[in-house]
């Protein structure tokens, strides 16, 4: 069928289930990202305007359309699960606002930099399928400000310095530190080379 022709079909059980839920499932349906599990942009706003945090985390997962592009849509999507799981294993209350973006919100510098680094560093020990096995080392940019437009704004100027320091790739071009192992030999094989840190965190 195809990885779209799959999309497809799963958006038409979605939409058909979603037509059977009550009020709150509804609520709860328009409230989270369906592929990944985490609240979405709409609950990370209703959330910002609750408790107005101090500090605004913004996330960008490296490399995905070189991912995408190389390895399908699919393997793609494995990878924004991986960082969900790695963000619930450590307890990191993430929303995924966009395509690659994610949010968290903190109250303190020093707290969001260090989970920050320890995101970084358990994304890169979680697998993702792919068709040539599965990959790990993956990683992730990010800016912390008091608003979204602030942390935006570092964002940028991190992926900037990381491209410039070799960590990032730029936009389609191969990821560095990729290593993947064949499912069925076992051997494993490497989609760059690892490089240095950067704001606390590779």
């Amino acid at each position: 069928m195809g990885y779209e022709g799959v999309e497809r079909r799963v958006d038409e059980l979605r939409r058909a289930r979603v037509s059977r839920l009550t009020r709150e499932e509804l609520e709860r349906e328009l409230l989270t990202d369906q592929m990944t599990g985490l609240p979405n942009r709409r609950a990370f706003e209703d959330w910002c305007r609750l408790t107005r945090p101090a500090l605004v985390a913004i996330i960008d997962v490296d490399a995905l359309k070189w991912v995408n592009d190389h390895w399908g849509h699919a393997a793609g999507d494995e990878l924004l699960r991986a960082l969900s799981v790695s963000a619930e294993t450590l307890g990191i209350g993430l929303f995924r606002v966009g395509g690659d973006e994610f949010a968290v919100t903190f109250e303190q510098h020093e707290h969001a930099h260090r989970l920050l680094a320890r995101l970084q560093r358990c994304l890169r020990t979680v697998p993702f399928l792919t068709p040539e096995g599965f990959a790990t080392g993956a990683r992730f940019s990010f800016g912390v400000g008091s608003t979204t437009e602030a942390a935006d704004a570092q964002l940028r100027a991190m992926k900037t310095a990381r491209t410039s320091l070799g960590i990032r790739p730029p936009r389609g071009e191969r990821p560095t530190g990729l290593a993947v192992r064949s499912a069925a030999t076992g051997t494993t094989g490497t989609a760059g080379t690892e490089s240095g840190w950067i704001g606390g965190a590779l």
